[in-house]
């Protein structure tokens, strides 16, 4: 995954501004910026890194929240028998 996929990733599954990346990151928003745009391609592995656990981070908290909902529902459902 391109650092700019990651970045547009990141701030679509978390609802993030690229200030809130950045912080989550270690990074500056001017890199996330650049990032975002494509005006920056490679950047340093560390970073990346940083980038790909804020993006793991959310995916869990997505994962688990799915099922959260999705108890609830059954849960709701069983309920009006």
């Amino acid at each position: 995954m391109t650092p700019q996929m990651l970045v547009s990733k990141i701030r679509a599954l978390g609802r993030m501004t690229q200030s809130e990346v950045a912080q989550a990151a270690g990074v500056s928003q001017a890199m996330i910026s650049k990032l975002e745009c494509g005006t920056v391609k490679d950047i340093m592995s560390q970073s990346y890194l940083a980038l790909l656990v804020v993006y793991d981070s959310l995916q869990r908290i997505e994962t688990e929240r799915r099922s959260v909902v999705r108890r609830n529902v059954v849960r709701r459902l069983s309920l009006r028998k």
